[in-house]
């Protein structure tokens, strides 16, 4: 009788875990209608916010304080990239035990302060007449270039401390930042920034008087180019996204990211109505990238041809012996 009673026990022990874990499969499995109600709501909300039918003020005023969107979007990217880091380093033994908080700090800060500093250097008369607007980042203003050098610095920096492989945390980066790019861009569609020339096409982005050009007092919608960047920044994290999960950790991802970005920055700044300095018709951002295209290609050109010129020399060789 007692191992009757036994056998019953660790009968229902053993399904005990598999009943926690149906519950969790249900918790965590959205059915699919809910997935796209919720999908067309958010939507529907971005539309009616986009089209100006529902407005949108850049802070949230608290009385006591006030938050503003774009330090919310800040954030949430940051958030968003810590957890997809997160797990994709877990797959990797060099990088199972770090501590991905300490090292996208490390990337992180740098990034904003060399993209602000770019920002400012660049575009130095939105500054000049009041300086301590340099400070003010809250009203948006991060140049990509500058955001780069001063990522991969903090990240250079925290893999030396920590002793890790330096072109596989740069790979792993590579994939994530995309996908926090096209999040951070909607800070400037709270800011009601970053838009291009007037528009009548059925996205365009309503623009209050307030912030529009002044050249441009008279329209009202305008190509809504932070959206534009923020599609092409998911298409490029999806792709990356994918060569990843195939296999690939070389520094391939880093140049498809920066070919990639490049491109999209190079071919939206010819839209761009912010007064951008420049030289015969090219902004600064994108004679930079032009420069990178050409450095890279000499490069390229040179490292495929150093094995060539070894084959040569040792095909020689063996004719003279």
């Amino acid at each position: 009788m007692k191992d009757i009673i036994k056998q019953i026990q660790m009968a229902e022990l053993v399904k005990q875990p598999k009943i926690k874990d149906s519950k969790k499969a249900k918790i965590r499995k959205i059915p699919p209608v809910i997935r796209g109600i919720i999908l067309l709501s958010f939507t529907g909300l971005f539309l009616l916010m986009l089209h100006g039918i529902l407005a949108i003020s850049p802070d949230i005023d608290l009385g006591v304080l006030k938050v503003h969107w774009y330090a919310l979007t800040l954030l949430s990217a940051f958030t968003v990239c810590v957890m997809l880091v997160s797990r994709l380093a877990a797959g990797e033994p060099e990088l199972v035990h770090v501590d991905v908080w300490e090292g996208l700090v490390f990337l992180f800060v740098p990034a904003i302060i060399g993209a602000r500093i770019y920002h400012v250097v660049t575009d130095f008369q939105l500054y000049s007449y009041n300086l301590l607007n340099v400070f003010a980042i809250w009203n948006g203003g991060l140049g990509f270039i500058g955001g780069v050098i001063g990522g991969a610095l903090g990240l250079y920096f925290f893999t030396r401390y920590r002793k890790l492989p330096l072109n596989l945390c740069l790979s792993l980066v590579a994939v994530v930042v995309p996908l926090g790019q096209a999040i951070g861009r909607l800070g400037n569609f709270f800011n009601h920034e970053l838009y291009g020339p007037p528009t009548d096409l059925p996205w365009g982005q309503f623009i209050p008087e307030a912030f529009r050009k002044p050249e441009y007092i008279q329209y009202a919608f305008f190509q809504p180019l932070f959206l534009y960047e923020a599609l092409a920044n998911l298409l490029l994290f999806a792709i990356l996204w994918r060569l990843w999960h195939k296999g690939e950790r070389s520094l391939k991802l880093v140049i498809i990211y920066l070919a990639g970005y490049g491109a999209i920055r190079f071919c939206l700044d010819f839209l761009r109505l912010d007064g951008r300095s420049g030289i015969y018709g090219l902004s600064y951002a994108q004679w930079l990238i032009l420069f990178a295209y050409g450095a890279g290609a000499v490069y390229y050109l040179v490292k495929a041809g150093r094995p060539k010129a070894k084959d040569e020399r040792s095909m020689t060789k063996d004719q003279e012996s």
